[in-house]
């Protein structure tokens, strides 16, 4: 596990680990909740800025993100996105982001 400073503890979880082949995984758990008589409903928005200025140089990113609009029959898609920091990650309501840097 690496260690991280985070500002918003309320609404996100944040989990960061180097692997043995030495890329990062940063995990961001949204669980905003919209309002307090929201039930079962798609929770509040937030943007994630991660700074991974100081975990090293990599040449490859990939965000995959788990939420109510994943598909149910194929899963989650990873896509690309730049490796260089700050990665912006956009959560749209109750989710969770993996972002792979190589």
């Amino acid at each position: 596990m690496l260690g991280f400073s985070t500002s918003d503890t309320t609404d996100l979880e944040t989990l960061a680990v180097r692997n043995t082949d030495n890329s990062v995984v940063v995990m961001v758990a949204n669980y905003a909740v919209a309002s307090p008589t929201d039930n079962n409903g798609p929770g509040a928005p937030r943007t994630v800025s991660l700074d991974v200025s100081s975990l090293g140089t990599f040449s490859t990113a990939n965000l995959l993100t788990i939420n109510g609009a994943t598909d149910l029959t194929n899963g989650p898609t990873a896509t690309s996105i730049a490796p260089a920091s700050p990665i912006q990650v956009r959560l749209n309501g109750y989710g969770v982001a993996f972002v792979k840097l190589q």
